[in-house]
């Protein structure tokens, strides 16, 4: 039986390390296994099976062989066909079916997978030359860096979701008819406090 690339997708994200090698990917695009373990703190044979494993399940396309100076480099990039032909409301209808185990795996993972990009993005900010910070805040001028951060009663809570599941199916609907490459990442989760 062939499974759905929501249920495929979720699996992965379940397993952190699987879920860090896909946030990797997304952030820097193509990485080879000593990049990646560079960050990534696990053993390399484990590093190796999820890649392996990723490859295998269609998130990761087989690697692009570079040779420089008799020098053998694999290089894994994501499989966007896969990310793009998941929806969100699959994701929703994958999550109402998953077991309560599973689901908090998956919100353990998402958040690590949130606190990594984060933490990655923390070290070039301060690695960044002021020339580039002041490119940084031309993008927080034009809108491409957001930076919130509020409390919400339930209702509001209601609202917004209303207005993001609106913004995130007419994106979804676009998606076949892009043309650039993306180059933000949009994180939202919103947390009972």
């Amino acid at each position: 039986m062939k499974t759905e690339p929501s249920e495929t997708l979720l699996r992965a994200f379940k397993n952190s390390t699987k879920l860090a090698i896909i946030a990797l990917l997304l952030k820097n695009g193509q990485m080879t296994v000593t990049q990646l373990s560079k960050i990534i703190k696990t053993t390399r044979p484990n590093l190796y099976r999820s890649i392996r494993e990723l490859v295998d399940d269609g998130v990761i396309l087989k690697p692009m062989v570079k040779v420089t100076r008799n020098y053998v480099e694999k290089y894994y990039e994501l499989n966007m066909k896969i990310f793009d032909s998941v929806k969100s409301r699959h994701i929703i209808d994958a999550i109402s079916r998953i077991p309560i185990s599973d689901l908090r795996e998956l919100m353990i993972s998402f958040l690590l997978m949130n606190s990594l990009l984060s933490s990655v993005f923390v070290e070039q900010v301060k690695m960044a030359t002021d020339s580039e910070m002041e490119v940084y805040r031309q993008r927080i001028l034009d809108g491409y860096i957001l930076m919130s951060f509020s409390t919400l009663s339930d209702s509001s809570m209601k609202l917004f979701s209303k207005y993001y599941k609106q913004f995130t199916d007419a994106v979804e609907k676009n998606i076949s008819s892009k043309k650039e490459k993306e180059k933000n990442a949009l994180v939202v989760f919103s947390l009972p406090i």
